[in-house]
Formats: C-alpha cells, sequence, structure tokens
C-alpha cells in the first residue's frame, strides 16, 4: 500500500491544531499495486500520535494538554482484498495434479528431449499463490517450459532455484480461480555424461498454494516419477595397412650385420581405429593388439616392432616389452602412413553373438606365429567418439627368404589382429551382456627380384607364329574388298584427254551457246567426253577416284 500523492511511499507526518472540544479530520489516498502476492492477509493501516513538546517554563493561563495513558498511543485498522471464497470468507482450494513421461524408458545418449506433461485442476474455492515444484535429479538439465492451449489464459512462470539441488518452480496463479486448468509440459535434456550410480531417473512433483487444503484432497499434490535409464552403445574397429602391398627386392636387404632398422626390410604401419557407435557413452573399454613377432617353431624375426605404439584419443598402451631388441638405428618417422587419417579404413568389424569370458579368450590366440600382446585402456568414449592407434614395423627380409628357399614362394601375407570389449557403461551398467569385437589388419608382402623362371622358348615361338597369321588374314580380308585397287577417270592416260578436252569445251560454249561442246580428240573408237555435261557437282577428291 503507498500513498498516492507520494509515490513510492507509504508512511507520512502531519503536524495540526486540535481546539478543546473540537475533533480534527485528516484524509489520505493510498493505493495498492496489482502485482501483490499476499491477497489472504488484510491491509493494515496504523497511525501514530504524540505532542508536541514545549520547552519548560513557567506555566501562565490554561493548562497544557496531556494524553490518555489508559492506552496506547496508536489507531489502526484493517480492509481485506476482495476473494470468491464464499460467505465465510476463508478460501479452501482442491488442487488435482497428473503428470506423464513422453519416454517409458530414455535411451542415454539418444539426444531426445524427456518431456512431462502436467496438468493441474483446482476442484473447489481459488487457490492463491498456486506454485508448482519439479526437483531435478543429477545429470538432467531443464530446457523450456510450454503452455499448452488448453490451458488457462493466465501466464505461466518458470524458474529454476538452487535448494540444495536444482528445483524449476512455476506460478500457475495467483489466484487459480476455481475450476481453472493448468496444462503445460516440461521439456528437460538428460546429460550423456553423468556418472552418478544410479540406473533412473526419479522427479518429485508437487503443487500447493498459500491457502491451505482440507487433509482430505492433499494425496494428489505430490507425484513422484521414476524413468528407467537404457544403455545402447557398440564398439566398432577398423584397420588398414599401409601400404596394404608392400615390395621388396632382397639386394636392398642382404646386410650381413643390422646395424640400422633401412637393413631389416620395407617399413609398415598397421592402424586401427576404435569408435564408439553410440548412442550411449562408453566410460572405458579395452583392447589387446596380438603382434606376430616371430615365426614357428624357430622363432625368426617376422614384424619387427620399432617403438611404442602411438595412441590418438582418450586412451593409453602400456608399455610394450620387445621393442627393437636389437637396439638398432631408429630412424624419424616420415610424415606420410603414420600421419595419415583412416578415411579409407577397411569396413568395422561384424558383432558375433553374446560371447562369454572364455570366448574372448580364444579370441586372444596368435595362430602360427609368437605374438607380443600390446594392451590399451581406452575411455571415455562419448557418441561418435574414436581413437587412432598406430603401430611402426619392419618387414624382416631375410625370414621371407628363408621361407620362400623352401617351396618357392614369393608372396606372403602377414597379419595383426585387434580384440577390443567393453569394461565400464554409465550408471554402473554391467557391460558383460556385450560382445567383443575383433578384426586382422593384413599386409601382402611380394618379392621383386629378378630371379623369377624365364618364359619358355616355345611360348615365344608360338606368340610370333600366332601374329603373322592375324597379319597376312588382315592382308588378304583387305585384298578381298579392293582396298589395294586404283580407279582412274576415263581417257586420263590418253594424249589428247582430260585437260584438253576442256579447254576445247570451253570454248565451244562460248561460241556456240553451250549445245555442241566436243572434244575432237576423243574420236577413233575412244569413248567421247562431254566437257559440260549437265551433271551434278562433285568434290575433286571423286573427281580423282
Amino acid at each position: 500500500m503507498f500513498l498516492r500523492d507520494r509515490p513510492g511511499a507509504s508512511s507520512m507526518n502531519v503536524t495540526a491544531r486540535a481546539a478543546r472540544g473540537a475533533q480534527w479530520c485528516h484524509e489520505v489516498v493510498t493505493f495498492v499495486e496489482e502485482t501483490v502476492r499476499d491477497k489472504l492477509s488484510p491491509l493494515v493501516t496504523e497511525v501514530h500520535y504524540s505532542l508536541v513538546t514545549r520547552r519548560p517554563g513557567r506555566q501562565t493561563g490554561a493548562l497544557w494538554p496531556v494524553l490518555n495513558l489508559d492506552r496506547p498511543p496508536l489507531a489502526s485498522d484493517t480492509i481485506s482484498i476482495q476473494k470468491n471464497c464464499g460467505v465465510d470468507g476463508v478460501c479452501v482450494p482442491d488442487l488435482q495434479m497428473t503428470a506423464r513421461p513422453n519416454h517409458a524408458t530414455y535411451l542415454l545418449g539418444s539426444r531426445e528431449r524427456l518431456t512431462l506433461d502436467v496438468t493441474v485442476f483446482n476442484g473447489r474455492e481459488d487457490a492463491f499463490e498456486a506454485l508448482f515444484y519439479l526437483d531435478l535429479p543429477e545429470g538432467v538439465d531443464y530446457v523450456v517450459t510450454e503452455r499448452l492451449e488448453d490451458s488457462a489464459p493466465q501466464p505461466l512462470l518458470c524458474s529454476l532455484r538452487e535448494l540444495g539441488h536444482e528445483v524449476l518452480v512455476c506460478d500457475l496463479g495467483n489466484p487459480l480461480p476455481v475450476g481453472s486448468k493448468v496444462h503445460f509440459q516440461v521439456h528437460l535434456m538428460p546429460e550423456s555424461t553423468s556418472e552418478e550410480r544410479q540406473r533412473h531417473y526419479r522427479f518429485t512433483l508437487t503443487v500447493n498454494s498459500t491457502n491451505a487444503e482440507a487433509a482430505s484432497t492433499v494425496s494428489d499434490n505430490q507425484l513422484s516419477l521414476t524413468l528407467p535409464i537404457h544403455i545402447r552403445t557398440e564398439l566398432a574397429i577398423s584397420g588398414i595397412s599401409l601400404p596394404e602391398t608392400v615390395h621388396y627386392n632382397r639386394s636392398e636387404f642382404s646386410a650381413a650385420e643390422k646395424r640400422h632398422e633401412r637393413h631389416i626390410g620395407p617399413a609398415v604401419y598397421h592402424v586401427y581405429e576404435l569408435t564408439n557407435r553410440g548412442p550411449s557413452d562408453i566410460i572405458a573399454a579395452q583392447a589387446f593388439i596380438m603382434w606376430p613377432t616371430y615365426t614357428l617353431p624357430d622363432d625368426k624375426h617376422l614384424l619387427y616392432l620399432l617403438e611404442e605404439p602411438r595412441v590418438e584419443g582418450p586412451g593409453r598402451c602400456s608399455p610394450v616389452p620387445g621393442v627393437n631388441p636389437l637396439q638398432l638405428e631408429i630412424e624419424s618417422p616420415p610424415d606420410g602412413p603414420a600421419s595419415a587419417g583412416v578415411a579409407s579404413v577397411a569396413p568395422p568389424s561384424k558383432r558375433a553373438r553374446r560371447s562369454s569370458e572364455a570366448d574372448f579368450q580364444a579370441a586372444l590366440g596368435c595362430g602360427p606365429t609368437v605374438c607380443t600382446r600390446i594392451v590399451c585402456e581406452l575411455g571415455p568414449l562419448s557418441d561418435q567418439q574414436n581413437v587412432i592407434i598406430r603401430i611402426r614395423t619392419r618387414v624382416w627380409v631375410d625370414t621371407l627368404e628363408a621361407e620362400a628357399s623352401g617351396d618357392g614362394t614369393r608372396e606372403f601375407t602377414v597379419s595383426s589382429k585387434m580384440a577390443a570389449r567393453v569394461t565400464a557403461l554409465p550408471y554402473s551398467v554391467d557391460p558383460s551382456y556385450m560382445n567383443h569385437t575383433t578384426l586382422a589388419v593384413t599386409t601382402r608382402v611380394q618379392s621383386d627380384d629378378g630371379s623369377s623362371a624365364p618364359v619358355p622358348w616355345w611360348v615365344i615361338v608360338l606368340a610370333s607364329c600366332g601374329g603373322v597369321l592375324i597379319l597376312l588374314i588382315l592382308i588378304f580380308i583387305l585384298y578381298k574388298l579392293g582396298f589395294f585397287k586404283r580407279r582412274r577417270r576415263p581417257n586420263a592416260a590418253s594424249p589428247n584427254g582430260g585437260g584438253k578436252g576442256h579447254a576445247n569445251g570451253g570454248r565451244s560454249s562460248h561460241g556456240n551457246g553451250g549445245s555442241n561442246g566436243v572434244d575432237r580428240g576423243g574420236t577413233n573408237g575412244r569413248s567421247t567426253y562431254y566437257g559440260f555435261h549437265n551433271v551434278p557437282y562433285a568434290q575433286p577428291g571423286d573427281e580423282a577416284l
């Protein structure tokens, strides 16, 4: 309540002179703002009065007035805001709330909004300062509140408050009239990175007002919704050998004493990429790389590890035993295959049926080689995030040559293999239900030595005869088609023909109007040629024929 003549002021001082036996009156106009929240409590006005103190001294004339000490020196009055509360002036509302989520279970990491559809209905008298409360669980963010068309016309105002945890508070109306319905949706976005040890989201919804309800109707003023959390993800492996086919010449790697890595053989990179296909996050995963270091049973070097694996992304590999055991001189890796991406990697590995621990251990086999096991710990990986592991090695040419000398094979394939599995999921979900994934990366090795078997002499003779025969057949066909015959113009070889006839004919045409121009040299039994006969125009090339 404020004074009309003094905006923003709610009190004033007035000095007045009151005569004995007379009544003094003073009128003040006040107003109440429309945004007043408390409409149930009455508005109270108070007047405090006192006498103006005079200087002490000798009193002359009439006696000074004094205050009545039997009652305090103030007067007050109250006024109530008009309400739709019946004859007793007491409003007893009946707030009824229903709510339902748009998902029966929520797929973590799906990036879909979680929406709560809420309806609040007042079944009795006006509800003043009607408020809606929503306790947000850890890992859920508030996005927006949307009032639907079938809702009451009053505005819906919502804001977040920190009460030890995040609480969404919405003002439903002041008052929320009897028979009114507020229908709205609360849009939320669960975070996929939350690591709370829970397997569901729990929401507590409450609605109340400053005027209390009857005890028999408050049961529907609070609801609790539990939404189970569902985890679905896939760890996929892709890989490539750079280069995919290695060519070598034995003479380049024939040094008896191996001191530098260049003395071993051609360089090869095996690149593995592990990707979380989502949509849920992966907290942790393990990758095992079986590397064919030696052959069986003679333990000869095969793929010589030059350095520790390089990891790009959230992960690291444990120190690998047996890296560069001969302490060869290592050169800096060139900017090329090692820094190349995996855009052209092999297709991702396919999932097998659900596997057990025994199946996973069986997948770690090495085949007919002695393997070095490389263990890498990965994670966390969000949706579509990947980790790239690059391993640099060199093919031991002497070993391949020793194998080739036995059976004459000039081409080999050497493979490494990765097996990976998920070890931890959000919300402590047990990952044992997920399958492990495997992929082999293969390098083809070919010898370019000139020691290959010569072409047999009879193959050369047969190829030459076949070529000559084809040439003769082609010449015979062209001969039958007349390709080698030349056609000449009539009288072209005669001493009086050709150009002479043209000349005579030309002169005759001018003299006789072009009617009897004849080449006289065309007699004596030879064909007569009419130089200016009306024939279609022909190109010089046709006339030469």
